[in-house]
């Protein structure tokens, strides 16, 4: 998503904001499902405990790839037209095509 440099961004913090809700790939096997969540409750309490002792700013860097973040996207209407015909296609990573199929549907 933020690899479309048109796009204007403003993302959530996670310096300033608690970092407990991780998304799940649907691809993700029970078993697989298991050992990730092993893993993120791991990281988040060392998370919790490395942002008592250093700036969170430092913590963050244990934090997976897989914590959850809220991003404003803003943009002139022919680069919304891009980004749903560049991503709202078979070929596109599931995550990024639900979004642009959910953009084509609201603007146009």
């Amino acid at each position: 998503f933020v690899r479309h440099t048109w796009l204007n961004f403003n993302q959530r913090s996670h310096r300033y904001t608690k970092a407990d809700f991780f998304v799940v790939p649907s691809c993700f096997k029970k078993e697989d499902v298991e050992v990730y969540e092993e893993f993120i409750v791991k990281a988040l309490r060392v998370y919790e405990d490395w942002s008592t002792r250093m700036k969170k700013e430092s913590a963050r860097f244990i934090l997976p790839q897989g914590i959850a973040t809220t991003v404003m996207a803003s943009a002139p209407k022919f680069i919304w037209e891009d980004f749903v015909g560049k991503r709202a296609i078979p070929q596109a990573q599931e995550e990024i095509r639900d979004l642009a199929t959910l953009l084509k549907n609201v603007l146009f």
